[in-house]
């Protein structure tokens, strides 16, 4: 799982050990470090019910203490609700974005990451990788490097609506997407294979699918590994598994949505 220091927007949990050296609470931050200046509106879930919640500001490399919560209540199917909006509009960013996520306990069995925030190690929960671009914006130069055939979509919302939309299915491979890998870089390709994923499994899940397929192939791993990354704290996702598939080998991922 990725850091926060390779996260722009992240969540931490910073365990407070009780007599035996053992975790019994947990401190609940929020770390920020992107370049700009955020107001955060947090809640904080337990069995779908918004029990704690807070309105703060967020300021660009700096972190947060939202929440306090006891071991035990991480058995009480938590989850968090996040919404940012920036305090100035910067060129190509989204003014506001919103993310939900459930926190699986299992979070808590992975080796806590050191950060320079903190005295002690804690557990980090990605939010978001960068601060979400707005779909839509198009620059020249991008359009030069697209090298995009006239019927080819615009936007990524387009491209979800036209390979994925109420589909089992997604094929996340760059082509099938209607990316051209040489136009683009490596990490622009996976940033817009993510956005396809993330928009095509909030459609699936919206209209009530029970079991979905996430194409991402077999090669090095690397979309599958962020795919499971995401799915682990993704709201109303039962279960996953990568196992081997007439259809699809074991180059995609089984989603149930309960």
């Amino acid at each position: 799982m990725p850091s926060a220091d390779q996260c722009e927007i992240s969540l931490c949990l910073l365990p407070e050990a009780g007599a035996e050296g053992i975790a019994q609470s947990y401190d609940v931050y929020l770390v920020n470090t992107s370049a700009a200046d955020l107001h955060v509106d947090f809640q904080w879930l337990e069995h779908g019910q918004v029990k704690a919640g807070q309105q703060l500001p967020l300021q660009a490399g700096q972190i947060a203490q939202v929440h306090h919560t006891w071991l035990d209540n991480l058995h009480a199917a938590p989850g968090v609700k996040v919404s940012c909006w920036l305090a100035q509009s910067l060129p190509g960013i989204e003014r506001q974005f919103d993310k939900e996520l459930r926190l699986r306990t299992k979070i808590l069995v992975k080796p806590p990451q050191t950060l320079p925030f903190f005295a002690r190690p804690v557990h980090v929960i990605p939010l978001w990788d960068r601060l979400p671009a707005i779909k839509t914006v198009q620059t020249a130069s991008r359009e030069k490097k697209w090298n995009k055939p006239k019927d080819q979509p615009t936007t990524l919302s387009d491209v979800v609506q036209r390979k994925a939309h109420l589909r089992t299915e997604i094929d996340l491979h760059a082509e099938a997407l209607g990316i051209d890998p040489k136009g683009v870089s490596k990490h622009e390709v996976v940033q817009l294979q993510l956005r396809a994923f993330d928009e095509w499994l909030d459609d699936v899940i919206r209209h009530g699918f029970d079991t979905v397929y996430a194409i991402h192939g077999d090669g090095k791993g690397t979309l599958k590994k962020l795919i499971h990354q995401k799915l682990e704290t993704w709201p109303h996702i039962a279960s996953y598994n990568n196992r081997y598939h007439p259809k699809y080998g074991t180059g995609a991922t089984e989603i149930h949505i309960d």
